[in-house]
C-alpha cells in the first residue's frame, strides 16, 4: 500500500515537471533548434579540416619491445607510410 502512495506521490511530480517543461519556450529551442546549430557547426569544422591535408604529431611508447609494437613503429617513422591507417 505504501509503495503505491511513493509511485502516486512521484508520478505526480514528473507529470507537474513534463507540463512545465512543454509551456517553457526555452526548452524547446534547448530540444530542437541547438542540435541543429550544433551539428552544423560541427559539419563546417569537418568540411573545413578535410580540404586541407592535417598533420599530427604522435608519440609512440615501445616499452616491451615486441613484434606488434615494432611493426607500429616502423610502420610509422616508414617515409611511404600509408595516408591512412585503420
Amino acid at each position: 500500500m505504501r509503495f503505491m502512495y511513493v509511485m502516486s506521490v512521484v508520478l505526480a511530480i514528473a507529470a507537474k515537471d513534463l507540463r512545465q517543461r512543454l509551456r517553457d519556450k526555452s526548452a524547446w529551442i534547448m530540444v530542437f533548434l541547438a542540435p541543429v546549430v550544433i551539428s552544423g557547426l560541427m559539419a563546417m569544422a569537418m568540411a573545413l579540416s578535410s580540404s586541407s591535408e592535417s598533420r599530427a604529431d604522435l608519440a609512440i611508447t615501445d616499452l616491451d619491445h615486441g613484434p606488434a609494437a615494432t611493426a607500429l613503429v616502423t610502420t610509422f617513422k616508414s617515409p611511404r607510410r600509408p595516408k591512412n591507417v585503420s
